[in-house]
């Protein structure tokens, strides 16, 4: 018996010391012998199970709670409070025969150790299980955290390609006027009349070209910038906003971009990264415009107020294909591969939505082309 009680206890004990809190470790085992005092020697409980009633739900519950290695210690506890009652004939064991005793006082020790053994082994496999668990979830959290941040550059680069491409045509018609004052300033040189009024001419003029550029490259940089914190703005400022970095390349492609605000409407958004979210639907809208040869090319942004604020991108494109329509929101996912589609434009859409800005977003075909809905929690402007 003093194998089976006393050597698991030093064994977990010297194994463990370290990690334990002594001072609760000592606290648990006087609350447990003053338990077991309680009901002997004050009360004087004389049925065995009804002791062991008390006595079991308590020790599993405290493994439970602690561990093996407080088990094995409130066993010895139980040990040295139970051998107090039998050497003093009081309490449980207080039979006639004092083999009989020793039989009894035996055997519900020992049953008080299989339990709290085999109980704490099976709490610990749990534990070690549930830790493994854990450790795997941590680490492919830790691997989507990468994965996203993969598809966040990606869809970076795919998004400076976007504004390389409107900076271009936003710069193409200052860069002609620039072209044209210059061939004047050399005709005129060339003629032999280059005075002052043509000289401020082409200074004037010329400065206002390069502030033009300056300009759309401040735009388009406040644009991109990453918020760090949610602001109250007008729908109606974030749409013109887009649109006029926008409309250049819409136009190089005969396209036709309308919006509509029935009323005016005050968000709680990253303003740049809802921005960000509709020009990747209008682009993509733009981009099946002109690969289907839609005659009279449109994109259409409505916004009005239902339950919440919506916001509803359409197109005349022709509308998604059924098969695909369940699939357009996941990652790599393109009908443009051979145009170098990325396939991250309406996933990171989505993304910012959803996570950024704690929103929804719905896609349907109508009969003339596809249909985006953002929902957003907002209110009427203040007068």
């Amino acid at each position: 018996m003093a194998q089976m009680l006393y050597t698991p206890f030093l064994l977990l004990f010297f194994n463990n010391y370290k990690k334990i809190n002594i001072r609760e470790y000592i606290l648990y085992a006087a609350f447990y012998a003053a338990i077991i005092f309680l009901f002997l020697f004050i009360i004087v409980i004389k049925n065995p199970f009804l002791l062991m009633g008390i006595t079991l739900p308590l020790l599993i519950f405290i493994v439970f709670r602690k561990g093996i290695v407080y088990g094995t210690m409130l066993n010895v506890v139980l040990s040295l409070v139970t051998a107090l009652s039998f050497i003093y004939n009081i309490g449980v064991f207080q039979t006639d025969s004092a083999l009989n005793n020793t039989i009894n006082y035996n055997l519900f020790i020992l049953l008080h150790v299989l339990i709290s053994l085999t109980v704490g082994m099976l709490f610990e496999q749990r534990k070690r299980y549930e830790e493994e668990l854990q450790t795997i979830i941590d680490e492919e959290v830790q691997k989507n955290k990468e994965q996203q941040l993969m598809l966040l550059q990606q869809s970076r680069l795919a998004q400076m390609g976007e504004m390389i491409s409107m900076i271009a045509h936003q710069w193409r018609q200052p860069l002609n006027n620039l072209s044209l004052i210059n061939q004047l300033l050399i005709s005129k040189y060339a003629k032999e009349q280059l005075d002052d009024k043509t000289m401020q001419y082409f200074k004037t003029n010329s400065q206002r070209q390069i502030n033009l550029m300056s300009s759309t490259i401040d735009d388009f940089r406040n644009f991109f910038k990453t918020e760090n914190e949610k602001k109250e703005c007008k729908i109606e400022t974030i749409l013109e906003n887009l649109s006029e970095i926008s409309q250049p390349i819409y136009k190089n492609h005969n396209i036709n971009l309308v919006i509509n605000i029935e009323q005016c409407f005050t968000i709680y958004v990253y303003p740049n990264a809802l921005s960000q979210a509709i020009l990747n639907i209008i682009n993509n809208a733009k981009d099946a415009l002109v690969e289907h040869n839609i005659s009279d090319k449109k994109i259409t942004i409505t916004v009005r107020k239902e339950e919440d604020i919506v916001i509803i991108i359409e197109d005349n494109a022709g509308g998604i294909a059924p098969d695909i329509i369940d699939k357009i929101f996941d990652p790599y996912f393109s009908t443009k591969k051979e145009k170098n589609g990325t396939g991250l434009g309406l996933y990171m859409t989505k993304m910012i939505i959803e996570e950024q800005l704690e929103s929804t977003i719905k896609v349907i075909n109508t009969q003339k082309g596809a249909k985006f809905t953002i929902y957003l929690k907002g209110k009427h402007c203040e007068q």
